[in-house]
Protein backbone atom coordinates (compact mmCIF):
# COMPACT_ATOMS: atom_id res chain seq x y z
CA UNK A 1 0.00 0.00 0.00
CA UNK A 2 2.91 2.34 0.66
CA UNK A 3 4.17 1.80 -2.90
CA UNK A 4 0.72 2.55 -4.34
CA UNK A 5 0.44 5.68 -2.17
CA UNK A 6 3.86 6.97 -3.19
CA UNK A 7 3.18 6.24 -6.87
CA UNK A 8 -0.10 8.16 -6.72
CA UNK A 9 1.54 11.12 -4.98
CA UNK A 10 4.51 11.19 -7.34
CA UNK A 11 2.18 11.28 -10.35
CA UNK A 12 0.65 14.61 -9.18
CA UNK A 13 3.62 16.67 -10.35
CA UNK A 14 3.76 15.11 -13.80
CA UNK A 15 -0.01 15.39 -14.30
CA UNK A 16 -0.16 19.02 -13.16
CA UNK A 17 2.74 19.80 -15.50
CA UNK A 18 0.82 18.21 -18.39
CA UNK A 19 -2.33 20.20 -17.52
CA UNK A 20 -0.36 23.45 -17.46
CA UNK A 21 1.31 22.63 -20.78
CA UNK A 22 -2.10 21.86 -22.25
CA UNK A 23 -3.50 25.15 -20.96
CA UNK A 24 -0.53 27.02 -22.45
CA UNK A 25 -1.14 25.38 -25.81
CA UNK A 26 -4.83 26.28 -25.49
CA UNK A 27 -3.85 29.91 -25.07
CA UNK A 28 -1.60 29.81 -28.14
CA UNK A 29 -3.73 27.64 -30.41
CA UNK A 30 -6.15 28.89 -33.06
CA UNK A 31 -9.89 28.67 -32.41
CA UNK A 32 -10.25 25.34 -34.26
CA UNK A 33 -8.07 23.39 -31.82
CA UNK A 34 -9.55 24.76 -28.61
CA UNK A 35 -12.07 21.94 -28.20
CA UNK A 36 -9.41 19.25 -28.62
CA UNK A 37 -7.06 20.88 -26.10
CA UNK A 38 -9.90 21.53 -23.66
CA UNK A 39 -10.97 17.89 -23.93
CA UNK A 40 -7.41 16.76 -23.22
CA UNK A 41 -7.32 19.06 -20.18
CA UNK A 42 -10.45 17.44 -18.77
CA UNK A 43 -8.91 14.02 -19.28
CA UNK A 44 -5.83 15.04 -17.28
CA UNK A 45 -7.98 16.59 -14.56
CA UNK A 46 -9.97 13.35 -14.38
CA UNK A 47 -6.74 11.37 -14.04
CA UNK A 48 -5.60 13.70 -11.24
CA UNK A 49 -8.93 13.08 -9.49
CA UNK A 50 -8.48 9.33 -9.91
CA UNK A 51 -4.97 9.54 -8.42
CA UNK A 52 -6.35 11.47 -5.44
CA UNK A 53 -8.98 8.78 -4.86
CA UNK A 54 -6.38 6.02 -5.31
CA UNK A 55 -4.09 7.70 -2.79
CA UNK A 56 -6.91 8.11 -0.27
CA UNK A 57 -7.97 4.47 -0.59
CA UNK A 58 -4.41 3.18 -0.32
CA UNK A 59 -3.78 5.33 2.77
CA UNK A 60 -6.98 3.98 4.32
CA UNK A 61 -6.02 0.37 3.55
CA UNK A 62 -2.48 0.92 4.81
CA UNK A 63 -3.84 2.33 8.08
CA UNK A 64 -6.24 -0.58 8.52
CA UNK A 65 -3.55 -3.20 7.82
CA UNK A 66 -1.06 -1.45 10.09
CA UNK A 67 -3.50 -1.06 12.98
CA UNK A 68 -4.71 -4.65 12.64
CA UNK A 69 -1.16 -5.97 12.77
CA UNK A 70 -0.16 -3.81 15.72
CA UNK A 71 -3.29 -4.69 17.70
CA UNK A 72 -2.76 -8.40 16.99
CA UNK A 73 0.85 -8.14 18.24
CA UNK A 74 -0.26 -6.33 21.42
CA UNK A 75 -2.92 -8.97 22.15
CA UNK A 76 -0.38 -11.78 21.60
CA UNK A 77 2.15 -10.16 23.97
CA UNK A 78 -0.50 -9.57 26.63
CA UNK A 79 -1.71 -13.17 26.33
CA UNK A 80 1.84 -14.51 26.72
CA UNK A 81 2.46 -12.28 29.74
CA UNK A 82 -0.76 -13.41 31.41
CA UNK A 83 0.07 -17.09 30.81
CA UNK A 84 3.57 -16.66 32.29
CA UNK A 85 2.16 -14.81 35.29
CA UNK A 86 -0.48 -17.42 36.09
CA UNK A 87 1.85 -20.39 35.38
CA UNK A 88 4.45 -18.89 37.72
CA UNK A 89 1.90 -18.45 40.52
CA UNK A 90 0.62 -22.03 40.18
CA UNK A 91 4.17 -23.40 40.08
CA UNK A 92 5.11 -21.54 43.27
CA UNK A 93 1.95 -22.63 45.08
CA UNK A 94 2.35 -26.23 43.89
CA UNK A 95 5.97 -26.41 45.06
CA UNK A 96 5.17 -25.51 48.67
CA UNK A 97 4.55 -28.39 51.02
CA UNK A 98 1.06 -28.53 52.42
CA UNK A 99 0.32 -28.26 56.11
Amino acid sequence: MAVVTSAAVSSYGWLVKRVLETLESLQQSPKSGIDAVAGETWVFLGIIGAMVVLRALSLYAMTIFNNTGVQRAIVDVQTDQFEHLTDGDFARIGSDASG
